[in-house]
């Protein structure tokens, strides 16, 4: 499979999920600060990402991941200012099932963002191709969790819980490497405010079907909303069916506005999981992502055990299956 062929079905190497556009050579940075940009990864509605390296004494090089701002968002005060805050909040966060962020710098009046280069897929572009086992399923959603909740009960030097909401919960945004490890990508981690809800909710568009009620009304959200992202990915990758698709856009939103539980084929043990994360009222999901979680441990009884090493196995047969 060639290089670009591979990134259209999203193949990932950076800690965010972007689908291959044809680039404008002119505006792509072949340097930023000591980084030395190596090739485009990709880009999303409001960044792109790249593959950089940096060099140091004897021989010393690291390789990673640089986000940047579009170029036509570039200079822009309120998507600084989200990247910066996103940078800001991202350095504080150090979490196995999460993608690191190392430095932010500023460079020919570019922001960058220094990120961890993941090796591995999305999970949506595996998930595509090949169906996921259950165990396998289960897996990644306990590694999602553990994520989630170590953003969403984040506290500050006086142990105030920050109200931290990653906000953009979707397959696309599951890492999985190739070593069987799984992490979310940082993209939209921050505290709420209705001044950044309505910054992010204008660019999560064509992420609508993972949207909770509360996002798509423009409402100040929690961390209930993550659950919602959660439960539309775990209905999906067990059934193969996103829960309150529509033909167009606008249908979409308004299955997820009437919240109305669709007929899913879901296993008996996990349908009371799904429904609960995809309550129309927030207050009436899991009171908190650890119960959550817990909910997903003891469902995970019901079936063989998986782990990193089972993951591993089925990433090498799924990635071997796609590239075909």
């Amino acid at each position: 499979m060639s290089e670009y062929n591979r990134a259209k079905t999203d193949f990932c190497e950076s800690g965010v999920h972007l689908i291959m556009h044809e680039l404008d050579e002119a505006k792509q940075p072949t340097q930023l600060g000591p980084y030395r940009i190596l090739r485009f990864l990709g880009r999303g509605g409001i960044a792109e990402v790249y593959e950089a390296v940096i060099f140091g004494a004897s021989g010393f090089e690291k390789h990673v991941a640089l986000k940047v701002l579009r170029p036509q968002w570039r200079g822009d005060a309120r998507m600084e200012r989200a990247l910066i805050e996103e940078a800001k909040l991202g350095a504080r966060l150090s979490h196995r099932n999460l993608v690191g962020v190392h430095q932010l710098g500023v460079d020919q009046g570019i922001y960058y963002l220094c990120m961890d280069l993941i090796h591995g897929w999305n999970l949506r572009s595996l998930t595509r191709e090949v169906r996921s086992p259950i165990p396998v399923i289960l897996h990644i959603a306990d590694e999602m969790l553990a994520g989630l909740q170590y953003i969403h009960e984040f506290e500050d030097s006086a142990g105030r819980p920050l109200g931290l909401v990653h906000r953009d919960v979707t397959p696309s945004n599951i890492l999985c490497t190739k070593e069987g490890g799984v992490c979310l990508s940082d993209l939209g981690i921050a505290k709420p405010t209705k001044e950044l809800d309505k910054t992010w909710n204008r660019f999560l568009k064509g992420k609508y079907a993972y949207m909770s009620p509360e996002q798509l009304g423009s409402q100040e959200i929690s961390s209930a909303a993550d659950q919602w992202g959660f439960g539309v990915t775990l209905a999906e990758l067990l059934s193969g069916v996103r829960p309150f698709d529509g033909a167009t856009a606008i249908e979409t939103m308004e299955k997820i506005r009437q919240a109305d539980f669709p007929k899913l084929k879901l296993p008996r043990k996990l349908r009371p999981i799904v429904r609960t994360c995809l309550e129309k009222e927030p207050s009436q999901r899991f009171a908190s992502t650890a119960l959550l979680r817990d909910a997903i441990s003891e469902a995970r009884g019901h079936w063989p055990p998986c782990d990193s090493r089972g993951l591993k196995a089925w990433l090498a047969e799924a990635s071997a299956a796609v590239s075909k």
